[in-house]
């Protein structure tokens, strides 16, 4: 009786084996379809592990069932039960863990990219920084002559805003102003994370910039995230044109244009580059005008000249005169000015002279006729003191004729 108890024992013992192994393989084949790709790799890896475990533990009941028919002490039965107990805990305690393992993997690759992400923010508060400057056009100033300077400003920051940004520029020695109509600010106001803004300030280089490179003071205020109003006072560099440039200040016409004389020109043009340009020439051309080039030679940098010229019109009438300039800087770069038109109206010569005598002969009547009216007056004023002067005498004579009488 009690060797058949024993073997009933030994199954139960079995089938309780087998079926703790069936659930731990069920268990880690629904993690791995639960889990990311690298915890499935893992858990297929354990299931591995987990199989080899379940083998050795069949292997080990048909042994304990070999021991149990060859031995029939009780005591010994009990032992190898025991034994068969061991190696059911530990394959459940090293498949419970494994799931766990795998979710503080999950957690400490979360905790690295917000560590990644944390390094993009800033440290106290958004700090804006003007990323870009630069002088419209060719990019170099040239004295005498307005430009443009702009600015793009960068708000670095990932959460924060910048408010009242503003822009001033200014140099101590007065060298650069600002143009008419404009100031020497720019205002750029809010500033979103991570954004830029474009602006420009209309300004004027002095004529006696001499350097070729001028250094500015450009301020930067803003207002930060606690409202707190910051200056940033930044230095910038703004490159003189060394080429000499010709800048034409004053063209005059005559109020009178004649045809077929020379109808004189004047105008006044001035040197803004640092270096000295030559072989200046002057070309005056239009429809009915005589087409004429005037050379005036070399001009010296910062050096302003007021020159005249002559040309003539070919028919009478409205016409209009292009007038520019060519020359050479101290490379033997060739340069030309932009093209100005002026409107005039020219007379024929005989129309012109005709009334210029015209003129002249009024202006001549009308004198004679003032010269007359005056000795006229002044004739009326002698014979007028001539009589007084003869009545008087002839009183005085009467009166004495009388006293002799008597």
């Amino acid at each position: 009786m009690n060797r058949i108890m024993k073997k009933i024992l030994l199954a139960l013992v079995s089938l309780t084996i087998v079926f703790a192994n069936v659930n731990l393989v069920a268990y880690a084949t629904e993690g791995v379809n639960d889990s990311e790709t690298s915890e499935a790799v893992s858990n297929t890896d354990n299931g591995t592990s987990l199989d080899n475990g379940n083998s050795a533990d069949d292997e080990e009941a048909e042994d304990d069932e070999d021991d149990d028919e060859d031995d029939e002490d009780e005591i010994d039965v009990d032992d190898e039960d025991d034994e068969d107990d061991e190696p059911e805990d530990n394959s459940l305690i090293s498949e419970n863990v494994q799931p766990d393992t795998s979710t503080t993997a999950s957690e400490q690759n979360t905790s690295t990219n917000l560590g990644q992400s944390d390094l993009n923010e800033p440290l106290d508060n958004a700090v804006p920084i003007i990323y870009h400057y630069e002088v419209e056009g060719d990019g170099k100033i040239v004295p005498g002559e307005s430009f443009k300077l702009k600015f793009t400003v960068y708000n670095p920051a990932v959460v924060s805003k910048v408010g009242n940004i503003m822009i001033t520029v200014n140099d101590s020695q007065n060298l650069i102003y600002p143009d008419y109509g404009n100031t020497n600010s720019l205002y750029i106001g809010y500033l979103e994370p991570l954004s830029y803004r474009d602006g420009e300030i209309s300004l004027v280089a002095s004529q006696n910039i001499t350097d070729k490179d001028l250094k500015v003071n450009v301020v930067l205020s803003y207002t930060d995230n606690y409202r707190t109003e910051n200056l940033h006072q930044l230095l910038v560099l703004l490159p003189v044109l060394k080429e000499g440039k010709l800048h034409v200040e004053k063209v005059d016409f005559p109020t009178a244009m004649r045809v077929g004389t020379n109808n004189r020109l004047s105008l006044t043009y001035r040197n803004n580059g640092l270096s000295t340009i030559n072989d200046v020439v002057l070309h005056i051309k239009g429809e009915g005008i005589k087409n004429k080039d005037i050379a005036f030679g070399s001009v010296g940098s910062g050096t302003s000249i007021t020159s005249d010229a002559y040309f003539e019109i070919l028919n009478e009438g409205s016409h209009n005169i292009l007038v520019n300039f060519t020359y050479f800087d101290n490379t033997g770069k060739n340069y030309e000015t932009e093209q100005q038109t002026y409107s005039v109206e020219a007379l024929n010569s005989d129309d012109s002279v005709s009334s210029d005598i015209t003129k002249k002969e009024m202006h001549r009547t009308l004198i004679n006729r003032y010269v007359t009216y005056g000795m006229l007056l002044i004739s009326f004023l002698v014979l007028f003191m001539y009589y007084l002067n003869k009545n008087r005498a002839w009183r005085v004579n009467r009166s004495k004729k009388k006293g002799d009488n008597k």
